[in-house]
């Protein structure tokens, strides 16, 4: 019997256990999993690189150790050197995940977030039209693989408005607006030139940013991005109805976006995958002096670290007016959790001044990554709203 006893438990041992080197995989992968969705990257790329030494073909290890490079590479490099060459190593783990399943969304995902990034940390214009020519590539692979994919038609969107966008900056200034004025650009034969275009890139990207809210209503990169696109599209409208149109559909997403944000959760959200717009909007962030280190927090992640809040005075003069909406601001939290810049990105003029004033006051919890506390980039929303029995009659 206990020759009998101990063949049976080899027989199950050989056909049910799983190998050990496999075990220990599966638990640094999980180990990778939840440091990344802690914003713990050094932790994470330790944890992949020892599924990767042990499972070199696992193409979802060299994506999930892409993104934490891409972490680690300084926000914004064209004034932070990437002196550890994270980038670099970023770009080569998520080409090594599509070589090894060239089908696959999280790695064409990974790939085309590192590629957004590198686009925009380069001054190089022929570099940087080629890489984000690369990163609509994938974003359509992706498509092809995942019809379904919301993120997929948010970034396709959210590239093609980025492509334009300087065009158009350029544009209102030679028209002799600033960024506060409203109305469609006041030169016509610009705003025609415009229209003519980048006109179908505008109506391109405004079909995504719906397609991704028809596949999920409630996202809310999406609506952002359609508030966008609209806004833009405002921009070269041929007449004053065609603007005011495209500009109340803008304020609509907008207050939709700002409504449908959810409230900070109990525990970390992961790691957002649109990293590539994560930096070209943080390329946008204006860096305190002195600033060496600095990692970039979602807002719901942010809020999460947020210790005191002070509740902006609404306006007198903007509540008997009758205006509403919210202010966003591009913010760098110092390291003592004080808000040490503050760019203003849109929102209401009559709103800005209290906002700012208010948002200045705020106070949070020292954000720490890999266990050094770091400087934080961020962004602020400060929501106005007014009681409907505040509205002005009609």
């Amino acid at each position: 019997m206990r020759v009998v006893g101990l063949g049976l438990l080899a027989a199950l041992a050989v056909a049910g256990q799983t190998p050990p080197e496999n075990r220990g995989s599966e638990a640094a992968m999980e180990r990778g999993r939840a440091a990344l969705a802690e914003y713990r990257y050094r932790d994470a790329a330790d944890a992949f690189q020892k599924v990767i030494a042990i499972s070199p073909d696992l193409a979802a290890a060299h994506a999930q150790l892409a993104r934490c490079w891409l972490g680690l590479a300084p926000i914004n490099p064209l004034l932070l050197p990437d002196t550890d060459a994270f980038l670099p190593k970023a770009e080569a783990e998520a080409r090594k995940a599509v070589d090894l399943s060239p089908a696959d969304p999280d790695a064409l995902s990974a790939l085309a977030t590192v590629e957004h990034k590198l686009a925009n940390s380069t001054r190089d214009p022929a570099e940087r039209s080629a890489r984000i020519a690369e990163v609509t590539s994938l974003w359509n692979r992706i498509l092809a693989a995942d019809p379904r994919s919301a993120q997929a038609h948010n970034e396709l969107a959210s590239v093609a408005l980025e492509r334009l966008a300087p065009a158009i900056l350029m544009a209102r200034a030679k028209s002799g607006m600033t960024v506060q004025d409203k109305g469609p650009m006041r030169d016509p034969v610009l705003r025609s030139s415009l229209r003519k275009i980048y006109g179908p890139a505008i109506d391109e990207a405004v079909l995504h940013a719906q397609k991704a809210l028809e596949i999920d209503p409630a996202y809310v990169p999406a609506m952002r991005t359609m508030a966008l696109a609209l806004v833009t599209r405002a921009n070269v409208s041929d007449s004053e109805v065609g603007y005011a149109a495209d500009f109340k559909a803008f304020e609509d997403w907008t207050h939709k976006a700002s409504d449908a944000t959810p409230k900070p959760a109990a525990a970390p959200a992961p790691l957002p995958n649109n990293a590539g717009v994560i930096g070209a909007m943080i390329s946008q962030t204006r860096v305190p002096p002195g600033t060496t280190q600095m990692i970039f927090a979602p807002a719901p992640v942010a809020e999460r670290n947020l210790l005191s809040r002070v509740e902006p005075l609404y306006p007198d003069a903007a509540r008997k007016a009758g205006v509403q909406g919210t202010v966003h601001f591009r913010a760098v939290i110092g390291t003592d959790g004080h808000v040490r810049t503050l760019d203003l990105v849109d929102g209401p003029a009559a709103l800005v001044k209290a906002a700012e004033d208010a948002v200045r006051k705020w106070v949070y919890r020292p954000f720490v990554a890999d266990g050094i506390t770091k400087d934080c980039a961020t962004e602020i929303a400060v929501p106005f709203k007014l009681e409907v029995t505040a509205l002005p009659s009609k």
